[in-house]
């Protein structure tokens, strides 16, 4: 199996640092990159402030690259030009970190800049140029794709002429917009304007990766310039922050607000507006206060803001405390001018600190004008208090209201927090980030797709197996997947994954005489079905019912019981089905398997066409696949024994869960993987319930199959209901299943059960986030326990994400219970004890808090474990078998 695809990249001027904000986004998005496929070269003093953890390789630029003209050059300090070793920066750094900051005669050198500025000509003078010493480092590291942020003109004519000489693709980041406001006042303005603005659009057209900030920048530069930006804004590494985010939003004594960053361009004014309105709130003997954490705090801004009343201004601190920093405040603070300019520069840009203030769990209050990227980002998904009047009434009205309302900073920050993880986890960013390189990356093979047979199991939206690799196969091309199976394949398929199919069986010798009399005649062979109403539409009910069920059932178990049951039921390769395979030829054979007739149809065909078989096991069917009859010790050890021959045969073995891998590897001596039902996490988000207040009947939900092994779980929790309504009449228990049936008499005699018809797979997750408990059931007698004790149900992912808090109610040998209570996502009751089952309702109804807490750890682990994007690339990883 090869390692993930990481193009060799070269940074042009922004470095990797934890002080900027380009600067912590690359770093950022960049982090868990080969240090050997990064390297920057940069104009900026790289002796100081570098994030060495993620680059090590670095080009110093300018100084004797001609950056800065005569007699400019003349004020700075000399710095080394050329490629940087890890080794001399602790010593060089010493030497040139102060001097380089402060640089020598500084007001000299800023006047002299301006003056060049006003006389239109500093973008003549200033220059970067390609050496001979830049040439042979940049040929030497041999980079895949040049990365620029870019902000200057001198930047925009550098980048462009590194990809003329050296012929390599460009990607450029956009993180404010720049383009608009890098033109300051002079005698050539509008020369200028035009000048910059036709390079840089000559820049975009030789690009191959447009990148922006966040989606209102793509969705303006895409009406401005006619281009596709993808938005990357500063990805957040959930399980660094998760931990101290704020859980308690009580005020104890003063009201503490925090702001941290820079402050000047762009929300100087907004930060002095505020500070102006603590000091006259304290005036009137509020206990309020303001803290600034800046790397600006010895600037005379600073200084003023510094004496006013309940205003301090501090020092920044290190990027790692910051999780606790932000954790510690009330509120967080997050302004933008309101002037033209400010509006100009930051309406289309989002505050690198933004995702990290909204994971902290402490509430927010954006300060900005509404038609910024993030007044609007704030009003559209309400992760903050947003005011956007620069008034000082309507701010301190805002002031007082999250002061004095608990409720309220408590949705919010739960608000923040939700959507931060939906939308900035790093993982899942830095992967879409990674991708978006190797998609256009002119050097890269495209992404491969095996072509797979899947033998037994169909796509669908109803079973455990068929949701696992509706979910897991999501987005293979269609070509490359096709399904043989003895089940009937004209009824409920999942056709947006697969829509070639044979169907096996009925004249490949499944059903023996004289069952067959007894089944529907259905047509075999390969057909593709594009919709669930094609043309075997009309046999699909007949088929799923059985003409004469009852009678071959009960002539099923007699075979089974007379232990020849084995013995007539087979599957054959007919010469249709032989042709099929042979112009289809697949790639690898997958099958979930279940049946000693599938273990030896599938041994059959691996051994016709000569292809890796990969075995998915749902259950430990193996060793409950036996019933007891006359010949029990027999089959047993047939089973076991051809079992453990096609696992010989197999390829790569999988499992549905962690435990399983583990048992099985001590019971068949093989390495499983496991592969669980994963979720698609966008698709779940956006309904995970926020609000866990009960409203009319405290609603309990169980949806999905009930039969073997759950079935007396239910009935248990139905008496604990029962029981439950003795003292408060405020409860209800929702069944959503097709095994009607099995729960007749149940719903009949408890006025508090209620069936609920199936309804679509896409509807499942608002009818999760609308209850408020959902029910993972057991059964607890020994036979259940043995074969359910090594899986894991195929809804748990599901439920877990929906925001509502969950019951366990399993024996805690099963799998599903030791995951539940290593990561303690459910309550879980995990004995068959019906007062511990009624006290587990009573305290799940009467405590708020525990059902926050359960339900947020719940999606906090979903979102960690089973993110489909994730989990669909390693399982794609795993078939390439290489």
């Amino acid at each position: 199996m090869g390692e993930k695809n990481y193009p060799k990249i070269l940074i042009i001027g922004q470095t990797f640092n934890k002080s900027s904000g380009g600067g912590i986004t690359i770093s950022n998005l960049f982090n868990g990159w080969p240090k050997d496929k990064l390297a920057v070269a940069s104009n900026s003093n790289l002796y100081f402030d570098l994030d060495l953890s993620v680059c090590e390789q670095y080009y110093q630029l300018g100084y004797n690259g001609k950056l800065h003209p005569f007699p400019l050059n003349l004020f700075l300090p000399k710095i080394k030009c050329g490629g940087l070793s890890l080794n001399n920066f602790k010593n060089i750094e010493a030497e040139h970190g102060e001097n380089a900051i402060t640089g020598k005669y500084k007001k000299i050198y800023k006047l002299l800049s301006e003056l060049l500025r006003f006389l239109g000509i500093y973008n003549i003078l200033y220059k970067l140029k390609i050496t001979p010493e830049f040439k042979e480092w940049v040929n030497a590291y041999n980079p895949d794709i040049i990365y620029s942020q870019l902000s200057t003109l001198e930047l925009i004519r550098f980048v462009s002429e590194i990809r003329e000489r050296f012929n390599k693709p460009i990607a450029l980041h956009i993180m404010d917009d720049w383009p608009t406001s890098i033109n300051k006042p002079s005698l050539f303005h509008n020369y200028w304007k035009h000048k910059i603005d036709h390079e840089f659009r000559e820049l975009m057209a030789k690009s191959s990766i447009l990148m922006s900030i966040c989606q209102a920048m793509s969705d303006e530069y895409d009406v401005r310039y006619k281009k596709h930006f993808v938005p990357f804004h500063n990805p957040i590494v959930v399980d660094d922050w998760l931990p101290y985010s704020k859980t308690q939003w009580e005020i104890n004594g003063v009201f503490k607000i925090l702001y941290t960053g820079r402050i000047g361009k762009a929300n100087g004014k907004a930060i002095l507006f505020m500070a102006n309105i603590i000091d006259a709130m304290n005036s009137e003997e509020i206990k309020i206060k303001l803290d600034i954490f800046t790397p600006d705090y010895n600037t005379k801004n600073a200084y003023s803001i510094n004496n006013l009343k309940g205003v301090q201004i501090k020092t920044t601190v290190q990027h790692e405390k910051m999780p606790f920093l932000l954790a510690s405040y009330d509120l967080l603070f997050l302004p933008l001018d309101f002037d033209k300019y400010g509006i100009r520069f930051a309406q289309f840009s989002m505050p690198t600190k933004a995702s990290e203030y909204m994971i902290s769990g402490t509430p927010i209050l954006v300060y900005a004008d509404n038609r910024t990227a993030l007044a609007k980002y704030a009003i559209k998904d309400r992760w903050a208090y947003v005011v956007t009047d620069n008034k000082k009434d309507i701010l301190i009205r805002a002031l007082n209201e999250l002061y004095s309302d608990l409720t309220l900073r408590k949705d919010l920050a739960e608000r923040a927090t939700k959507i931060a993880i939906q939308n900035d986890d790093a993982e899942t960013v830095r992967q879409r980030f990674r991708e978006n390189f190797i998609l256009k990356s002119e050097k890269v093979v495209e992404v491969k797709y095996p072509k797979i047979l899947v033998i037994g199991q169909t796509f669908n939206k109803n079973t455990g197996g068929g949701i696992t690799i509706s979910n897991l196969f999501y987005g293979w091309p269609k070509k490359n997947l096709v399904v043989a199976s003895n089940v009937n394949l004209y009824s409920d398929l999942d056709v947006s994954v697969c829509e070639r199919y044979y169907q096996l069986g009925y004249n490949g010798k499944l059903h023996p005489f004289p069952l067959n009399l007894f089944l529907p005649k259905i047509k075999c062979g390969s057909f593709i079905q594009k919709n669930n109403n094609s043309d075997g539409a009309d046999q699909g009910e007949n088929a799923t019912t059985g003409r004469y069920k009852k009678i071959y059932r009960l002539l099923s178990e007699l075979l089974r019981f007379l232990g020849i049951y084995n013995i007539l039921y087979k599957l054959k390769i007919t010469p249709d089905f032989k042709e099929w395979l042979k112009s289809y030829n697949p790639d690898i054979i997958y099958s979930q398997l279940s049946t000693l007739e599938l273990i030896r149809f599938v041994s059959e065909i691996q051994e016709l066409c000569d292809k890796p078989l990969v075995l998915h096991i749902m259950d430990d069917w193996p060793n409950a696949i036996n019933k007891p009859e006359l010949l029990f010790s027999y089959w047993k050890k047939v089973i076991d024994r051809e079992f453990r021959k096609l696992l010989d045969k197999s390829s790569v073995l999988m499992s549905i869960c962690e435990s399983m891998s583990e048992e099985y590897e001590i019971r068949y001596n093989k390495e499983f993987i496991p592969f669980h039902n994963p979720i698609e996490i966008g698709n779940w988000l956006p309904y995970a319930k926020t609000d866990w207040n009960i409203k009319g009947k405290f609603t309990i939900l169980y949806a999905g199959r009930i039969g073997r092994g759950i079935k007396k779980s239910i009935f248990d929790i139905a008496k604990a209901v029962q029981h439950f309504s003795l003292k408060n009449d405020n409860i209800q228990f929702e069944i959503l299943t097709n095994n009607f049936s099995e729960i007749d008499k149940l719903v009949k005699h408890n006025d508090h059960v209620k069936w609920l018809k199936p309804i679509e797979y896409s509807e499942l997750p608002k009818k999760f986030s609308n209850v408020d408990l959902l029910i993972l059931p057991e059964d607890f007698d020994s036979a259940s326990i043995e074969f359910l004790k090594y899986s894991i149900q195929t809804k748990v992912p599901e439920y877990m994400i929906s925001g509502t808090p969950i019951l366990v109610y399993a024996d805690e040998r099963t799998a599903l219970a030791k995951y539940a209570i290593r990561d303690g996502w459910a309550y879980i009751v995990s004995e068959n004890n019906e007062t511990l089952l009624t006290q587990a309702l009573e305290e799940l109804y009467s405590n708020l808090s525990l059902r926050r807490e359960l339900a947020n750890r719940a999606r906090i682990v979903a979102i960690q474990n089973e993110d489909a994007n994730l989990i669909r690339e390693n399982f794609r990883k795993k078939l390439l078998l290489n």
